[in-house]
């Protein structure tokens, strides 16, 4: 053989091309050629998709055996035999892809979400005087993943309301991956500014004792 192997079968080959010389009793020769192949080696490519909202389980890993002898299994390190997964947290994934010759190839993949709760914190300034219109409520967003959008329950889509009368506020925060959250908001105003009063008259002419009190309100 062109391996230097002198038996009539030779084993235990890699793929590649080998020839044989047959020599007989009389010296009588035959060449034959043989080529051993392999299946491609098996690999396992994936797709993901990373959690949208902190905390959520939206995650998905969509995964594309290559290679290798068809059937393929598959063993999740989360314990799944299925070859894609859903509803996935943040964290460390691995799955073991296996065909039918039993060649085996690990894919570890990772699946991430926004650092931060989208969140938002908030000034409020309330109405002076009552049934004034000088109220603000100034916001600011944090976590989830900018830009952000913004949908008051008076209709105004900006970040901060201005110019409000006393009332209950509400608002609904988007981040750029569409997650969501409502906050509430309460403005109020001073009770109506009232003044009872009483006076006492002066009790003779010339004299200065009288007297005027008042008792406001509000």
């Amino acid at each position: 053989w062109n391996t230097g192997a002198t038996t009539a079968n030779i084993s235990a080959l890699i793929a590649g091309n080998y020839s044989v010389n047959i020599t007989d009793a009389k010296g009588c020769v035959m060449v034959e050629n043989f080529t051993v192949i392999e299946p491609v080696a098996i690999g396992a490519g994936f797709t993901k998709q990373d959690v949208l909202c902190n905390g959520l389980a939206t995650g998905s890993i969509d995964l594309t055996p290559t290679g290798g002898t068809l059937p393929y299994t598959y063993l999740w390190s989360n314990g799944s035999t299925s070859e894609d997964q859903t509803g996935l947290a943040a964290g460390n994934y691995s799955v073991t892809v296996k065909d039918a010759s039993n060649c085996a190839v690990v894919q570890n993949i990772t699946i991430v979400e926004p650092a931060l709760v989208l969140n938002v914190t908030y000034a409020i300034s309330n109405v002076s005087c009552n049934t004034g219109n000088n109220g603000s409520i100034d916001i600011t967003v944090t976590g989830g993943v900018a830009p952000y959008s913004y949908s008051w329950n008076t209709g105004a889509i900006s970040e901060d309301l201005v110019n409000v009368v006393a009332g209950n506020y509400s608002l609904q925060v988007t981040d750029a991956n569409g997650c969501v959250k409502g906050f509430a908001y309460t403005v109020t105003e001073p009770l109506v500014l009232t003044i009872n009063s009483s006076e006492s008259d002066v009790s003779c002419n010339g004299a200065d004792d009288g007297a005027i009190t008042l008792n406001p309100n509000g």
